[in-house]
């Protein structure tokens, strides 16, 4: 039997939300959990998750709720469908979606290893209006892009997401646009900016491995607590929002700290104001 203790709905994309869940064998990872770091914890839980929600164009609005667990290295595992939409296609989405987010930040205490993580993906055809406007971008892009006029191309790729940002023909173009900018940038700072936007945008092995040379290059271990903190305070002093959510979250993958997550809950709510803001204008 598993019950819902918490939840926490996403308001840039309301489509998608999640709960922490407790089963039998596991009463006292609930029982001992702190509200505010679960709320902290399900939020970017469910932020990962909707960054690879990619689901099939249909008519017909689809809820799926979606189960699974979370180890203490972030990896997914039981995943299943608790409900089904009715369409294999969109359930088949949805648990790629969690298996595509992984590796999660790790459960932080004092939620224990293996704690049931719930979350529920919704589809709603209103929200496609905009495709055909984000496809029109798209292919508007393209033809710049041909034409050599990158800066046009790189305007109307931004404008495209902003009008869909689910449409992952546009993030996948840009990504790989900033991608090859970083790796051709000879100032660090910038390079680093570039590849942060390219993560946020579409993230792929390329990047994770190239993002790992390009601070090395500045300078930095990849894999230092400490140099992963300096970079996402560099980031947010700058104005990177990208990069500060994305090097905050790497530090705290590396050890869990109090600080470090409070800089990175206020970096990912200045992040999800500033993508609130576009999607109004």
């Amino acid at each position: 039997m598993k019950h819902k203790i918490r939840t926490s709905r996403n308001p840039i994309f309301p489509f998608i939300w999640a709960a922490i869940m407790a089963n039998l064998p596991l009463p006292a990872a609930v029982a001992a959990t702190d509200e505010a770091v679960g709320q902290r914890y399900v939020a970017q839980v469910q932020s990962a998750v909707k960054e690879h929600w990619y689901p099939p164009v249909g008519p017909v609005y689809r809820e799926i709720l979606v189960v699974f667990q979370i180890s203490k290295e972030g990896k997914a595992s039981n995943i299943e469908v608790k409900k089904s939409c009715g369409d294999v296609s969109y359930d088949t989405a949805a648990i790629a979606a969690v298996r595509d987010a992984q590796p999660f930040i790790p459960p932080p205490p004092p939620l224990e290893p293996g704690v049931w993580m719930e979350i529920g993906i919704a589809y709603n055809p209103r929200a496609q209006v905009q495709k055909p406007k984000a496809i029109h971008l798209y292919d508007e892009a393209g033809s710049l892009m041909n034409a050599g006029k990158q800066e046009e191309a790189i305007k109307k790729l931004e404008q495209s997401i902003d009008c869909d940002p689910s449409y992952q023909p546009s993030r996948s173009r840009l990504a790989r646009i900033y991608h090859n900018a970083a790796m051709y940038e000879t100032d660090d700072k910038k390079a680093l900016k570039l590849m942060h936007k390219a993560l946020t945008l579409a993230p792929d092995e390329d990047d994770y491995a190239n993002l790992d040379r390009l601070i090395r290059k500045s300078g930095k271990d990849p894999s230092s607590f400490d140099d992963r903190l300096k970079l996402g305070d560099e980031a947010s002093k700058s104005g990177d929002l990208d990069g500060a959510v994305y090097e905050y979250a790497a530090a705290l993958k590396i050890k869990h700290d109090d600080a470090v997550q409070t800089k990175l809950d206020d970096a990912t709510k200045k992040q999800s104001d500033h993508n609130v803001s576009k999607t109004g204008d």
